[in-house]
């Protein structure tokens, strides 16, 4: 353990402990358990600055356990070395759960949609002292240019055309002008990678939140489609469905029509996103094990870009990037 750990380890009464890795993932952010049954256990989690948001999962932490919403406890930090101590809340993820079936799937998915509901209901922008970047038109289109940059050139071997580009970006403009928006907290990362079941806790404190620091304002379709079009994880439509009457029915106010509209063009937008930072820690990292995902994500772009608003990017990915030839990339 490098002496950056053990020093911080040392000043929190830690160091010696019984320490395993536990994961990391599309970013820098590092998670180690330490203790015992004994002693019992934290995590430390590395978040190295700059890149890395250690004040921001403090700050937005506090927010959602204020809101009665279950975020790890933060037991000690270092901001300057990007390190902390925090609450370990176990080991039933909901990618557990979902892989040993040792909870239904309807139910898994109904909590985690109820959360949604409740932190909609309960956050209000106007009164929470907190500052949070806006999901802008700039961060939807970066994020959205990954895909370009990244997957189109790895499966068609040259770049794509300049003409192709300005379209790809006309279009897009004018798509997510009507979602720039501070309608709500945003988590981004809500999937179920980042959800514990915990079952010993009531009401939607069963559901353990572990990923929000990147959190931003914006729509609030973004963080369901987040949830329901998983890269990792095959949700069954019917679920899909129910799960957007059960928020819809929880918001009688919210227009229908316009709320999946959002879902959709937001689907996609995500989807896109995705298909390039998986290529990436292909290209970057050599981390293949992504490559596995891809055809999920390219069957919800196709699910996405049937909804009636979508029909002039469907019309550009037709003519780019047709489904025919959509390709999944090979581990060399």
């Amino acid at each position: 353990m490098s002496e950056r750990y053990t020093d911080f380890l040392k000043q929190h009464g830690w160091a010696g402990k019984p320490c395993v890795f536990l994961a990391g993932d599309c970013s820098d952010r590092k998670y180690y358990r330490l203790g015992s049954e004994a002693t019992g256990f934290v995590l430390l989690m590395d978040a190295p600055p700059p890149g890395e948001k250690l004040e921001d999962f403090i700050r937005i932490g506090s927010i959602l356990s204020g809101l009665g919403l279950s975020v790890p406890e933060v037991i000690a930090y270092d901001s300057e070395k990007g390190l902390a101590l925090i609450e370990d809340l176990g080991d039933t993820t909901y990618s557990n759960c979902l892989l040993t079936k040792s909870v239904p799937l309807e139910d898994l998915y109904e909590l985690a949609t109820r959360v949604l509901i409740h932190l909609h209901t309960k956050f209000d922008i106007r009164r929470e002292e907190i500052t949070l970047p806006l999901y802008s038109l700039d961060l939807y289109m970066k994020e959205l240019n990954l895909c370009l940059e990244w997957y189109y050139p790895s499966v068609y071997s040259k770049p794509l055309s300049l003409e192709a580009v300005k379209e790809w970006e006309t279009i897009w403009a004018l798509l997510l002008q009507s979602q720039v928006k501070s309608e709500t907290l945003v988590l981004k990362d809500f999937m179920v990678d980042n959800l514990v079941y915990l079952r010993k806790r009531q009401g939607v404190q069963r559901c353990g939140l572990l990923d929000f620091q990147d959190a931003v304002y914006g729509s609030r379709a973004y963080d369901l489609v987040s949830l329901l079009e998983d890269a990792r994880y095959d949700v069954p439509q019917e679920i899909q469905s129910k799960m957007i009457d059960r928020y819809l029915e929880a918001f009688p106010y919210v227009d229908r029509a316009l709320f999946l509209e959002s879902y959709h063009i937001l689907g996609v937008q995500r989807s896109a996103k995705i298909l390039g930072v998986f290529t990436r820690m292909y290209k970057r990292y050599n981390k293949s094990k992504y490559l596995a995902h891809l055809p999920r994500v390219l069957k919800w772009i196709e699910q996405d870009l049937n909804h009636p608003s979508l029909k002039r990017l469907k019309e550009w990915f037709d003519l780019y990037m047709p489904s025919t030839e959509r390709k999944v990339l090979n581990a060399d």
